[in-house]
């Protein structure tokens, strides 16, 4: 299911960059008219254009709908992400042995 873009998350990301709507529309290659109506009337952007969306802030389209970016695609898996920022994995006990080493 695919949630619905947050209008306010829109308008504080453009504004968070001092874009007008015009300088959205171009950044996106969406219509002017299209980022007007997504932020003030309640029009709810297709897949495709969240995408482009989400391209111009350079973000993950889950982050216009105010869910969870997509860590997997942004970093690998969690796991891989933790490795990167340099913290230890956590030391899972052998089932087969009992927890014993």
């Amino acid at each position: 299911m695919v949630r619905a873009m947050d209008a306010n998350i829109l308008k504080q990301l453009r504004r968070e960059r001092g874009w007008s709507q015009a300088e959205l529309a171009r950044q996106s290659g969406l219509h002017f008219t299209t980022i007007s109506m997504a932020e003030n009337r309640g029009y709810q952007p297709g897949p495709r254009q969240m995408a482009k969306l989400a391209a111009a802030f350079g973000v993950s389209p889950d982050v216009l709908t105010g869910g969870e970016p997509d860590v997997e695609r942004e970093h690998g898996t969690p796991q891989q992400a933790q490795f990167r920022e340099g913290d230890e994995p956590a030391r899972v006990a052998q089932t087969s042995t009992g927890g014993r080493p």
